[in-house]
């Protein structure tokens, strides 16, 4: 398999990555808030033979409340994945980010979880 090339919104535009066979790509983006902090962390990985392209995203932060963050794992088939673009469902507010020649890999979910510290400290 050759190197894998996508779109994915990063630092507020669109980006084209590529990836080879085995290789993660990681970028990550930390920012104040009023209440406190947040980070938002995307890691792909391609699968050694090209066939899968894995995606952890993580938003994270921390307010009044404590500590909270959201993982998804997703995947997208390389060979038969279904592709989309930026179009109007994607951004209906921001027409400057509907462009149909940005296509990006619909990811597969497999997993999300969250942990709240407050709420785990409160027995939910």
């Amino acid at each position: 398999m050759k190197n894998f090339r996508f779109w994915q919104w990063i630092n507020d535009g669109y980006v084209k990555l590529t990836i080879k066979p085995g290789q993660t790509l990681r970028w990550q983006n930390w920012f104040r808030t009023e209440e406190g902090w947040g980070s938002h962390s995307l890691e792909f990985e391609l699968s050694g033979d090209g066939a899968e392209l894995s995606l952890v995203e993580i938003h994270a932060g921390s307010d009044c409340d404590g500590r909270h963050s959201e993982t998804w794992e997703m995947l997208f088939d390389t060979v038969g994945g279904t592709w989309r673009t930026a179009t109007a469902l994607d951004y209906p507010d921001y027409p400057e980010l509907q462009d149909p020649d940005v296509r990006m890999p619909m990811m597969v979910e497999k997993r999300k979880y969250q942990r709240d510290e407050r709420a785990e400290a409160m027995g939910y």
